[in-house]
């Protein structure tokens, strides 16, 4: 029955995303999540071929939601004109909203993506998302003049990314963890700003 199948894929890629969590994409053992499905290690491989197969059912998705997020973030982006104002409220108010457009980028497969992927084509992401903050905090820096030691950039960008990493870790709650994103955010810009205003 296709039912009965697609219920044991979900159970294996449930179980896939809780050991790859856990251990990571090296550590993770087929055989364990085998065990936590029901199935045999023989029928896993029914479904995904090898564990990298698994991995990438697991994490593909959101990997490409990393990439439009990365190629289209200016299209999600309040208008300029909105930042303009120091009401720490509306800044507050136009992150959440943000953070409601691009909340698929910030889940537990994120996480996966971004923190567990060694051994796997996708061990580059982590680099490649503190690249592109590093890029755009600079740009700031560029578009103001402002005298800033250039290696912020990628300091406040492996900061930013720690945080959301320990937010998705830690939190399940959505509105608690959009909240919290939205806050991060907040704090990070507050703190940019100051750097890129004096």
């Amino acid at each position: 029955m296709q039912y009965k199948k697609d219920e044991l894929k979900n159970t294996i890629l449930q179980n896939a995303e809780n050991e790859f969590f856990e251990k990571g994409f090296q550590n993770a053992s087929l055989r364990q999540i085998a065990k936590l499905s029901n199935t045999t290690i023989g029928n896993l491989y029914h479904y995904f071929e090898s564990k990298e197969a698994l991995f990438e059912a697991l994490v593909g998705q959101e990997y490409q939601g990393f990439l439009f997020f990365i190629n289209n973030h200016g299209n999600i982006e309040a208008p300029n004109q909105a930042w303009e104002t120091r009401d720490i409220g509306i800044w507050r108010r136009l992150l959440r909203e943000f953070i409601q457009k691009v909340s698929p980028v910030f889940t537990k497969r994120f996480y996966l993506l971004v923190s567990r992927s060694q051994g796997t084509r996708y061990e580059t992401v982590r680099t490649a998302f503190i690249s592109f903050m590093e890029e755009h905090f600079l740009e700031h820096l560029r578009e103001t003049k402002t005298h800033c030691a250039e290696e912020m950039g990628k300091i406040i960008s492996e900061q930013l990314l720690a945080s959301l990493l320990t937010i998705i870790r830690d939190y399940s709650d959505e509105t608690k963890k959009s909240e919290l994103i939205a806050e991060t955010l907040l704090f990070t810009l507050i703190g940019a700003m100051g750097i890129l205003e004096d």
